[in-house]
């Protein structure tokens, strides 16, 4: 079933819905959503990569020799 055909059927469920708690509960998980989208967007994306590139050129990173050791010593 592809995504679009999902929705449709989703959305025809929600209309049928008579419960207060089932609604309010699809609307916090939509409200949630919607704010981890909000995190994913260009221009945070380009604000993560410039602090990013802040810290590589402070020398402010793991090699992943550095890592691959640290995670062997966990065992």
């Amino acid at each position: 079933m592809d995504i679009q055909t999902r929705k449709i059927n989703l959305i025809e469920s929600f209309l049928h819905l008579q419960s207060e708690s089932v609604i309010s509960k699809l609307e916090k998980v939509l409200k949630k959503e919607s704010k981890l989208m909000e995190v994913n967007t260009i221009s945070n994306y380009n604000n993560e990569l410039e602090v990013a590139n802040e810290r590589i050129e402070n020398g402010l990173f793991f090699t992943q020799d550095e890592v691959e050791k640290t995670v062997l010593g966990w065992k």
